[in-house]
């Protein structure tokens, strides 16, 4: 989940700050700026679940709220020069949503860090439900509470290969959420099928695949379960996922030798023109947008083309 302040969303965009890499992978928030400019959203990934108090925590104080870097802050600050813009938390972790009690501390705890913390919004993010009745009641009482401040918005994420049959109540909750995130990638990885390199975000089903891990069989489940198109949002990521091959069964443009130990690499990735494509998908379907999972791998120095955030900047343009 993750509360927002505006109900037009036709661009979303996340921060992942869990990692900090040297040199020039190192992304700051102030690199952001170029990319604000094609946003609606920012979504800063992420805060944690603290599990005896259930109560939302930094996940790395020091990054996040110490004067040394304070992201916190310099996220939110980022509203002064761009008005328009709708700055969100997201909140992850194993919520036990089984229990009144604990989901009720943390829907308190959400709504302080979206006051208190600067952020125009108030976001919490429970990305792995196990109990869909459980979660439904979290949703409603995360509703109510954000009714005492109504420019807040709930919002909803799903991983790729969860079950949302299973997890997700859809009539019940999508009048409760304001935008559903489908996170439409990550369908094969490397470590959920090390035996077979595969596409990892397509649109449509392959030839001779399983004809549910793809953003067009995702999208159609939440249609048909009622979700209107406008609040449903596509994701695009940019990073790859990346196989070594090791059988002459599997082709790949040069196999592994076994003498040599080299080649046989097989990258499944998006690329400029492949996010252009989903833009156009979501438009032609009428949906809310895309999402862009994470900035910091958008080649954000422009050491490519000379272009910063070129899979943001394509699927942007192709919105309009």
């Amino acid at each position: 989940l993750a509360l927002g302040n505006d109900p037009e969303f036709p661009l979303h965009r996340t921060l992942v700050e869990g990692c900090i890499y040297p040199a020039q992978a190192r992304m700051l928030p102030l690199d952001l700026d170029p990319a604000i400019s094609f946003c609606t959203h920012l979504v800063y990934a992420s805060a944690g679940i603290q599990p005896d108090t259930y109560k939302m925590v930094p996940l790395n104080e020091n990054l996040d709220v110490d004067n040394a870097h304070a992201n916190y802050r310099t996220i939110t600050n980022f509203k002064q020069k761009y008005p328009g813009l709708k700055v969100l938390i997201s909140v992850g972790g194993d919520a036990d949503t089984d229990s009144p009690e604990k989901y009720n501390l943390l829907v308190r705890s959400s709504i302080w860090h979206g006051v208190k913390k600067t952020f125009g919004t108030t976001p919490v993010d429970d990305k792995e439900t196990e109990h869909r009745e459980g979660f439904t009641a979290l949703v409603r009482e995360l509703k109510q509470a954000l009714n005492v401040k109504p420019n807040l918005q709930l919002c909803l994420t799903v991983l790729p290969n969860v079950n949302s049959t299973i997890y997700y109540d859809v009539p019940a909750i999508i009048n409760l959420v304001d935008i559903v995130n489908l996170d439409t990638y990550d369908y094969n990885t490397p470590e959920r099928n090390p035996k077979e390199a595969d596409y990892t975000s397509p649109i449509y089903m392959p030839q001779n695949r399983n004809p549910e891990l793809n953003t067009d069989a995702e999208l159609g489940y939440w249609l048909k379960a009622g979700a209107p198109s406008h609040k449903i949002v596509i994701g695009i990521p940019t990073f790859a996922r990346t196989w070594k091959l090791d059988s002459e069964r599997t082709y790949a443009f040069r196999l592994h030798d076994s003498n040599t130990d080299e080649n046989g690499i097989w990258v499944s990735y998006e690329d400029p023109d492949t996010a252009g494509q989903k833009a156009v998908y979501a438009k032609s379907k009428n949906l809310g947008g895309v999402s862009i999972n994470d900035l910091s791998m958008d080649d954000f120095r422009g050491l490519c083309t000379g272009d910063k955030y070129p899979i943001l900047r394509a699927a942007k343009y192709r919105l309009n």
